[in-house]
């Protein structure tokens, strides 16, 4: 077997900022298995919030500016907050344990404090692969 030599710039590449081609990129692969293990209220926590951001997510958005605000941000924690409190669970197909989680979920008082870092989470994520194009 033949070993490779890199030249000492290359042997970080992730912390360099060069990307060695045909590398997949490790980290959104760690992220998408995590988020495979995630009970499933924080999924639907996740899907409402990649919906969310979904709308707002364009060149000039407040996502990519360098220092976010900080009440945006929270107003758009709190839209999503309601939205989740005001969803009609009934309507989806779910089994009764699934069904209690989900309505659990919509009293909860924590909800909003399972929402910030999810939110924050998905908008690094957006910001970190803008970056790459």
């Amino acid at each position: 077997m033949e070993r490779k030599i890199l030249p000492f710039y290359m042997t970080y590449p992730y912390l360099s900022g060069v990307k060695v081609i045909g590398e997949k990129d490790a980290y959104d692969e760690d992220v998408s298995y995590f988020e495979k293990m995630y009970p499933l209220s924080m999924k639907y926590v996740l899907r409402e919030v990649q919906k969310t951001l979904a709308l707002i997510d364009y060149d000039e958005s407040m996502l990519y500016d360098e220092f976010p605000d900080e009440v945006s941000l929270y107003r758009l924690v709190e839209g999503i907050v309601n939205k989740i409190r005001n969803y009609k669970w009934e309507e989806e197909v779910f089994d009764e344990d699934e069904l209690g989680q989900l309505m659990k979920l919509s009293h909860d008082e924590m909800l909003t404090h399972c929402v910030v870092p999810i939110l924050f989470h998905e908008i690094l994520k957006k910001r970190q692969n803008k970056r790459k194009k």
